[in-house]
């Protein structure tokens, strides 16, 4: 269940101050909107559901190339070229 309170901290939804919002009625709020919870409690939860969200999309330190080994008795070498973000390429 989702104990975020996004709706009042980001001003979606109108919280007085002192006082729960509405998913705090329903249980559905940890109360960060209204003192319950502390603002840096609420964002390292946060901070920690978003985590497993996180996308890799690079998992190596730099450009790689893949060799790929000739079907035949072909001497030659194949390489796959990559094109890498920013415009650059890996030649081989």
């Amino acid at each position: 269940m989702n104990k975020n309170c996004v709706y009042g901290l980001l001003g979606l939804e109108p919280v007085s101050r002192g006082r729960a919002c509405f998913r705090f009625a329903l249980k559905r709020c940890a109360g960060a909107c209204c003192g319950q919870e502390t603002p840096q409690a609420h964002f390292l939860r946060l901070q920690a559901s978003l985590e497993r969200l996180r996308v890799v999309c690079w998992p190596w330190k730099g450009a790689i190339a893949f060799k790929r080994e000739p079907p035949t008795n072909d001497p030659v070498p194949h390489y796959q070229q990559l094109v890498m973000a920013g415009g650059g390429t890996l030649a081989g």
